[in-house]
């Protein structure tokens, strides 16, 4: 399969793009994702070789504390997705992939809901079992992840296919190889995600008799919020 990761058009990253990329909101959501995974990850390593250990100590508080903040930036994000259902939902074709979106935007909105919640009981405004509603948030985040990757393999399809159709070192050769790399690394992300958020809706531990260690979310969340930065990144 013929790909380019990095589109020709892409800007550099200096000083300028660097800030243009941090004030969008999901540049920096995705930067301090980034923070909160590798953090996850260096504590467990350290911990694991020095259950004492001073650094590893701060490491797992600070993925803890950024892992409770960046559920601020996605206060009211459930609304985007009605909005973006909506739309899908009054598109005049009908196909398996507006089904796939029309469920991704249906899961993830209710994600957004159950992690506002969780946000809001985790400061105590509001009263219940916060467990629970981490779990039930993580199910439906695992069913937007889900319906992404299938939406993901129709498009590297059918992008394979104008990759073969058209002529080496064409415009429409370069192109196609372009989307291809963007659909590789939603992809990745994908697979990240789905194993992420299955290990915290439980079903891995139903699976496997326990669930993932921080070092594995550690990274499986490092490599999906990198893919998220490209993402965001390549659209600038």
């Amino acid at each position: 399969m013929s790909i380019r990761i990095i589109p020709a058009a892409c800007k550099p990253a200096d000083v300028k793009n660097t800030l243009a990329y941090l004030k969008k909101l999901d540049g920096r959501d995705k930067s301090l994702k980034l923070l909160q995974y590798v953090s996850r990850y260096f504590s467990y390593q350290l911990l694991l070789s020095d259950p004492k250990s001073d650094l590893g100590e701060r490491l797992k508080l600070l993925y803890k504390g950024v892992s409770l903040n960046r559920k601020a930036f996605r206060l009211g994000m459930f609304v985007d997705e009605y909005k973006k259902f909506e739309k899908t939902l009054n598109e005049a074709k009908d196909d398996m992939k507006k089904r796939l979106t029309l469920l991704k935007s249906f899961a993830q909105g209710l994600y957004y809901f159950f992690d506002n919640m969780s946000w809001l009981l985790s400061l105590k405004v509001i009263t219940g079992d916060k467990d629970s509603v981490k779990v039930r948030a993580a199910r439906f985040r695992l069913t937007a992840a889900i319906a992404s990757i299938l939406m993901c393999i129709m498009d590297i399809s059918s992008t394979q296919e104008k990759i073969l159709g058209s002529k080496p070192e064409s415009k429409e050769r370069v192109k196609a190889e372009e989307k291809q790399g963007k659909n590789t690394v939603t992809l990745v992300k994908s697979v990240c995600d789905i194993l992420v958020y299955g290990n915290n809706a439980k079903f891995v531990e139903m699976i496997k008799g326990k669930k993932y260690d921080d070092g594995t979310i550690g990274l499986l969340g490092s490599i999906s919020a990198l893919a998220g930065i490209y993402s965001i990144w390549i659209k600038m």
